[in-house]
């Protein structure tokens, strides 16, 4: 049952870290795209 709860626990850490990277990504393309609209 520890290990059950341990394996479920690491799929919602890599969820959630996952999801964090993507969010990373899309702030990062948002702030390229504002940069590119302040150039012009």
């Amino acid at each position: 049952m520890v290990l059950e709860a341990l394996v479920s626990h690491q799929i919602l850490s890599r969820a959630a870290l996952e999801a964090l990277i993507s969010h990373q990504i899309l702030s990062g393309a948002t702030a390229q795209a504002g940069m590119e609209v302040g150039k012009t």
